[in-house]
């Protein structure tokens, strides 16, 4: 009769209504659209693998140290974590000779990065002409060094530019756009990402975007969390009274869904500046109303 009594007492209290994903909602054209009432949502994301690749130029075929030239993420293509090497010269007998591990141990295989990736090469004469451009797709395993060797004698004498594309393909649902309604017009708000008592935790990124689908706010690890990678966008509710917020996992900063994060987070919004007796009941709230969600569906 206690915990009956102290159910109904806590659904009297908790004005909180969390929602639950509704997918597709992968662009801003389809973003979930919640009910007013609704500022708590549940869901999770998963992301394409993509290997945090690290690229060298070596001598010779040996591929042993030092390294003519060597990077992390440089590269103009992938997530953020692919790298780039530029304006190296070709060898003295019209060789190139490339190794790509993860990052970032010292070319000897000892990482755990794994995915897909392409390396993308292109030569060009001493003047700055191009020679010859040519690609590889490979994968990384934890574990492994890959190594490339290319020759051809009409190299000798100029210099090459070699990336790597580590983000090849979305995972099945790498980002989540939603749109809470029924909020103040010209009040502030802060909405933040949390990890959920259940799922498993990953490093999101959350965006605040206006009624083109353009980004307003972006933010990264704002909100800290237990694992120090959530996220915490702030601003003022338009005069339509909805704010559109994304959530996606790091390293995405366009927003494309090129991140290989897996994991499920909750997403809150509040209203003003919060007191601290309103978040003590917010967090009770929130932690009930996943309880319920649990419970429904075991």
């Amino acid at each position: 009769m206690r915990r009956f009594l102290a159910a109904l007492l806590l659904s009297a209290l908790c004005t909180i209504s969390t929602g639950y994903g509704a997918e597709p909602n992968d662009d801003f054209g389809s973003a979930t659209v919640l009910g007013p009432g609704v500022i708590s949502v549940l869901d999770s994301l998963e992301g394409f693998p993509s290997p945090d690749t690290y690229l060298g130029a070596f001598a010779d075929d040996t591929f042993s140290l030092p390294t003519l030239d060597e990077d992390d993420d440089s590269s103009p293509l992938g997530d953020g974590l692919g790298s780039g090497i530029f304006g190296v010269g070709v060898n003295a007998d019209g060789s190139i000779h490339l190794a790509v591990t993860g990052c970032c141990d010292d070319f000897d295989g000892t990482h755990s990065e794994d995915g897909d990736y392409e390396l993308f090469v292109e030569v060009f004469d001493a003047g700055g002409a191009p020679l010859d451009s040519f690609s590889v797709p490979e994968s990384l395993t934890p574990g492994e060094l890959d190594t490339f060797s290319f020759d051809d004698p009409t190299w000798v004498g100029g210099f090459f530019d070699a990336i790597t594309d580590n983000a090849l393909g979305l995972g099945t649902d790498p980002l989540d756009y939603w749109r809470f309604t029924g909020l103040t017009p010209g009040e502030s708000f802060v909405a933040e990402t949390s990890d959920t008592d259940f799922g498993i935790p990953f490093d999101t990124m959350l965006a605040w975007v206006d009624e083109f689908g353009d980004i307003i706010v972006l933010d990264d690890d704002g909100a800290g969390g237990g694992d120090g990678l959530k996220s915490r966008v702030m601003g003022t509710v338009p005069a339509s009274g909805e704010v559109v917020l994304a959530v996606t996992g790091y390293s995405d900063f366009d927003l494309f869904g090129e991140h290989g994060e897996i994991g499920d987070y909750e997403l809150t919004i509040f209203e003003g500046v919060p007191e601290p007796s309103t978040l003590l009941l917010a967090t009770v709230c929130l932690a009930w109303a996943v309880g319920s969600h649990r419970r429904r569906f075991l």
